[in-house]
């Protein structure tokens, strides 16, 4: 009786002891934490695109943009005047009407589209779907633009830099602003400058002396 009473408590640590591995031939994935992580994360992106589309259901906001970039391009691009038969001249509306138009409007017609398309194709937001680039010619902004480098400056980039800084008191402290607005020479009111002249050894050009 002692022996199968042995018998039954190896029984019973086997039974309690874990198997590692309770199915050989099972293809389980000895990591189900990962799957669960990445099910979890295609839920997290589903939802999240779910709900943009929800959101965005009654807006078309790539056809309103591209409506928009087409109506601004049409607007920039060249008016080419085709000439136009009037009604009624060298001939009868009712035959022109059944004639269709003339050979030498059609053509001019075709003419005109195809300098279109060519002033089209050659922008530079041609091939750029998301992006309006304006071309029209702005006369107030084109007064504010240097033809040259302006003095103190030692390449474009830096002049372009130093512009692209604002100096305005909105955007900077008091005494940022007083330190970039200050002149480099500062004088009293009263105060004689004496004009400037050639350093010793060199002559007046022709034209200054004309102008002395």
């Amino acid at each position: 009786d002692d022996d199968d009473d042995d018998d039954d408590d190896d029984d019973d640590d086997d039974d309690a002891r874990p198997n590692p591995n309770p199915n050989p031939n099972s293809n389980s994935n000895p990591n189900p934490g990962a799957d669960v992580d990445q099910s979890d994360a295609d839920v997290v992106t589903e939802d999240q695109s779910d709900l943009l589309r929800r959101a965005f259901a009654s807006d078309d906001v790539v056809a309103a943009f591209e409506t928009e970039k087409a109506a601004e391009v049409e607007g920039e691009l060249p008016n080419v005047d085709t000439p136009k038969q009037m009604p009624g001249w060298g001939g009868w509306a009712d035959d022109q009407a059944r004639r269709g138009p003339p050979k030498w409007q059609l053509d001019a017609e075709k003419k005109a589209a195809k300098e279109k398309l060519k002033a089209a194709k050659a922008r530079r937001d041609a091939s750029l779907k998301h992006v309006v680039i304006s071309e029209k010619y702005d006369k107030k902004a084109a007064a504010l633009n240097v033809e040259t480098l302006p003095h103190g400056y030692d390449s474009k980039e830096v002049y372009e830099g130093a512009m692209r800084t604002p100096l305005g008191p909105d955007v900077n402290t008091d005494k940022s602003f007083r330190d970039l607005t200050r002149p480099k020479i500062l004088k009293n009111a009263g105060a004689v400058i004496k004009p400037m002249k050639f350093p010793k050894g060199r002559r007046p050009t022709a034209a200054e002396a004309k102008r002395k």
